[in-house]
């Protein structure tokens, strides 16, 4: 940025001249004098408008007379308006060429009306009329300045400081130049010596600051820049800026928030500051904290990207209504925003509103037809909800757009393999190969495609063209060992295994999957010496905890035990290792120690830990034929954890021993009233219906239920109740207020689809076995019934979907096979035939 000196100088007062040089008019001369003289007093009183008034009524009467001109061009300079001001100064020069005044005034009007070139005409006469003239060389420098022409600039401003070296605007203005000129040095110095002057500008401080960042000097950078942040000016922002962006390439983030907070104090509306502050403390997860400076921002300017900002702020947050209207204003500034489209669509998906996510980037494809971004992300929406063959079009739709796009061709094969379709897959990561041949990563996929499809011989010719390209890739090293192992080859994995451990014996990867190699080949000893090394390489790692158990596995019991010992001296409050110490004590039949261990781990605080020390403290005094201590123990643990199963099955049990079934009875149902969070409801329904009194349980569970309406556990066995009693209308209310209570518990859609199937309902059992499929994803008998009700309710596409989700989890079945061919071939859905899939598990309290 350039210094001028103002443009606007004081009225000439000319009076005598007026008066002197026309004598002749001397009754005209009075009247253009009195009128004059009120000009200026009019000027003084900063009344501009009545002064140019009176000074043109002078003019009429004196139309000659320069000095009226140059006053005209003074007034009209102090209302800015520089054209009638540059037609005054010519007008002075037409009557007289050399007036000084009028030259050096005229060049300044016409760089304020950036007609540079016009100016340096000007400049020159003035230069011509006194070179030695310091205000003439001054105004020659400005205009060459702007000129860009900077030696000639450089060579003014020095003349001006030869004759004044405290000439302000010569120092900035002579910096400035250096700076265009890359003299940072130069720059610097001659700014240092301008801030000895004026040293609160904080224009100079940010060119100085500048200057110094040039040259390296950090520090004097930092002062600088500080100085200029000193106050609110326009500069303000851009020192903050520079200030950040010099402590955030230190690595001091903090530094860099304390500036703009600092900043947005002085400047509480201004735009830059708080959006950048906003977005840093999003960006170190402070959303709370960076909400007020991004609606600061959005208040100074409601544009696309601080309410972009803002809107991702509330999401994290989980304030979607908020987000949401931010990113609808975002919309509503610009509809074919990119960014505005994104966040609007990211917030949309963060509320479950798929379809409104495929209606934004339907929106994008609009806009943008080639784009093949929201064929993407809309494939990327049906590959959530589950409808691959939906993605896949997508897909075909972006690979049409850009065919030869290998990021694009990667993501759909990645989709289709996760989709059990690798034939597919291998031909597509083959096409993003040919684009980017040393692409190592593409290269793994596609070995690994052809892993899932039992291509054995090609996906080890992949990955050693992965090694050639990267000698040194643990990735490819590792899934070639891997294959080798499918293919039983337990050697050349190992062999993999050790090349890893040559360039890197200290991967932790590879030494754990080297022990397990070792492990399925019972090599003991090279599993033992291997773990030896992950425990030099971190002591605290959990390998120390697996010493003990492979001597134990090579018949070395005391061997065991006493590296157990070792642990547990070393990590006494580990319950894991001392848990271990007391099972080989067990196993050696060294029952005080182990009851000893058990104990220890019993003061401990976490309850499941006591509850199972007690527990295996019961089966040591069974072992010990202590069946009134073993019961004592037993209840210990249940105080603790009311619903241990494998504490209620032995202390079951030991009251079956003793002929007191009924005392067993009551005793769990006493543990109906306690309020741990884990009660044994379902445990009591299924003793007493085992006892033949499963009305007498179903009352008490009622009874319950409505002292504790809100226990999910109570839902279920209440449920499970009325479907053995054939109630299955109350069996739904039961599931249904669960779900209404939370939605998000796990273990209620399943068995409320059975149900609703049972019932032949399968529209409602399709939504339910749906909804569990994305809780409970790894259980093949659920995408197959899900299947089945897509079948009776003749959607096929979906149906194939289910199928094929199961057969992910069961590749060797069958039957899943057979009915995905069934499904693809297009045979008659009323046609396709299903052995049922085994029965599910009984809806189970959580464990």
């Amino acid at each position: 940025m350039i210094r001028l000196p103002r443009l606007v100088l004081a009225a000439i007062a000319v009076s005598a001249l007026l008066t002197a040089s026309i004598p002749a008019l001397a009754d005209n001369a009075a009247e253009a004098q009195k009128h004059f003289n009120a000009a200026v007093q009019f000027d003084k009183a900063g009344k501009v408008d009545l002064a140019i008034r009176e000074m043109q009524a002078a003019k009429k009467l004196m139309p000659k007379l320069p000095a009226i001109y140059l006053n005209l061009g003074m007034f009209y300079a102090q209302k800015r308006d520089l054209a009638d001001s540059q037609a005054a100064f010519k007008q002075a020069l037409a009557i007289d060429p050399k007036n000084k005044v009028a030259l050096s005034q005229l060049t300044r009007i016409l760089v304020g009306l950036d007609k540079n070139t016009e100016a340096l005409n000007y400049a020159r006469k003035l230069i011509a009329l006194d070179p030695k003239d310091t205000e003439a060389r001054f105004v020659f420098g400005v205009v060459n300045l702007k000129l860009r022409d900077f030696e000639v600039a450089e060579d003014s401003f020095k003349d001006v400081l030869h004759v004044n070296p405290d000439d302000k605007g010569a120092l900035y203005n002579l910096s400035y130049c250096y700076i265009q000129a890359k003299q940072y040095r130069q720059a610097l110095e001659y700014l240092e010596k301008f801030l000895k002057i004026s040293p609160n500008d904080p224009q100079a401080h940010l060119m100085a600051g500048a200057a110094a960042e040039q040259i390296g000097d950090k520090r004097t950078a930092i002062s600088h820049y500080d100085a200029a942040c000193a106050g609110r000016s326009p500069i303000l922002a851009p020192a903050t800026m520079n200030l950040v962006r010099i402590y955030m390439a230190s690595d001091k983030p903090d530094k860099a928030i304390e500036v703009l907070k600092r900043a947005a104090k002085l400047d509480k509306s201004n735009y830059e500051i708080n959006l950048n502050l906003g977005k840093m403390l999003y960006g170190r997860d402070k959303a709370k904290e960076a909400e007020p400076y991004l609606i600061a921002a959005r208040n100074a300017h409601p544009d696309v990207l601080s309410n972009a900002l803002l809107a991702m702020v509330y999401v994290k947050q989980k304030l979607y209504n908020k987000a949401s209207a931010c990113a609808s204003a975002g919309m509503q500034i610009d509809p074919k925003s990119k960014q505005a489209l994104e966040v609007y669509a990211f917030v949309k998906g963060m509320q479950g509103r798929y379809d409104d996510v495929v209606l934004t980037m339907r929106k994008w494809e609009k806009y943008y037809p080639q784009d093949p971004e929201p064929n993407q992300r809309i494939a990327g929406v049906y590959l959530f909800e589950q409808k691959p063959d939906m993605a896949f079009k997508e897909y075909d739709l972006a690979v049409k757009k850009r065919p030869n796009n290998a990021e694009i061709l990667t993501s759909y094969a990645d989709a289709l393999l996760g989709n059990h379709q690798p034939d597919k897959a291998v031909d597509l990561y083959n096409k993003a190969i040919a684009l980017k041949p040393k692409d190592v990563k593409l290269r793994l996929n596609l070995a690994s495609c052809l892993q899932s499809q039992n291509k054995f011989d090609d996906a080890i010719t992949t990955l050693k063209k992965v090694i050639e390209l990267d000698p040194k890739s643990e990735d490819a090293y590792t899934m070639l060992a891997m294959v080798y192992q499918s293919q039983q080859k337990n050697d050349l994995a190992i062999e993999q295994y050790k090349k890893i451990l040559e360039f890197n014996p200290k991967s932790v990867s590879a030494l754990q999957r080297l022990a397990y190699a070792y492990e399925t080949q019972k090599n003991y000893q090279a599993e033992l010496d291997t773990y030896r090394k992950l425990v030099e390489i971190d002591p605290k790692s959990s390998a120390a905890g697996a010493i003990p158990r492979i001597y134990d596995q090579m018949g070395k019991l005391d061997d065991a035990i006493s590296e157990a010992r070792k642990l547990v001296s070393a990590q006494p409050a580990d319950t894991q290792m001392r848990g271990q110490l007391a099972d080989f004590l067990v196993k050696k039949q060294d029952w005080a120690g182990a009851i000893e261990q058990y104990n220890e781990i019993a003061k401990g605080k976490d309850d499941a830990a006591k509850s199972y020390a007690y527990t295996q403290i019961g089966g040591i005094q069974e072992k010990q034929n202590k069946p009134d201590d073993a019961i004592e123990s037993y209840k210990k643990a249940l105080e603790i954890v009311p619903n241990r199963r494998d504490a209620l099955d032995s202390l079951g049990r030991l009251y079956d021993s003793k002929k007191q079934s009924a005392e067993f009875q009551a005793y769990v149902r006493g543990l109906l009233d306690s309020t741990k969070p884990d009660v044994p409801y379902r445990y009591y329904y299924d003793m007493m219906k085992k006892a033949d009194k499963k009305a007498d349980a179903t009352r008490t569970l009622e009874d319950l239920q409505a002292k504790k309406p809100k226990e999910e556990q109570l839902f279920m066995a209440l449920a499970t109740a009325y479907t053995d009693a054939g109630e299955k209308d109350k069996a739904i209310d039961q599931y249904k207020k669960l779900l209404a209570q939370n939605k998000e518990y796990p273990f209620a859609n399943r068995p409320l689809g059975d149900l609703y199937k049972s019932m032949d309902k399968y529209s409602e059992a399709a939504a339910c076995y749906a909804a569990a499929s994305k809780r409970i994803m790894f259980d093949p008998s659920l995408y197959r019934d899900l299947g089945d009700m897509y079948i009776k309710l003749d959607k096929r596409a979906e149906a194939l979907d289910a199928y094929r989700n199961a057969a992910k989890l069961d590749p060797a079945n069958d039957e899943i096979k057979k009915t995905i061919s069934a499904l693809e071939s297009g045979k008659p859905l009323d046609s396709i035939k299903n052995d049922p899939a085994p029965a599910p598990q009984p809806a189970g309290e959580k464990k």
